[in-house]
């Protein structure tokens, strides 16, 4: 059974989903957040560190690393 998400959290997620819609975002039953990348990265961009799954434990830090892995996905194709 997936947690149920507090509503501070459930807006947070909602911006977050809609501004990374190449990530599956979840909350595991641990309370532990991951996201999950839609499309895999290519060879030069997981080189360049851009994964394809993340797990933190919190939503601010799944925020952070999410924006890390963006900018990754715009500078290297």
């Amino acid at each position: 059974m997936w947690p149920t998400i507090p509503r501070d959290e459930a807006a947070q997620l909602a911006v977050l989903e809609q501004t990374y819609p190449r990530w599956r975002i979840r909350k595991r039953p641990t309370g532990m957040w991951t996201a999950t990348r839609v499309v895999a990265p290519t060879a030069s961009q997981a080189a360049a560190g851009l994964q394809s799954y993340l797990l933190l434990p919190t939503l601010d830090d799944l925020a952070a690393a999410l924006c890390g892995q963006f900018l990754i996905a715009q500078t290297v194709r």
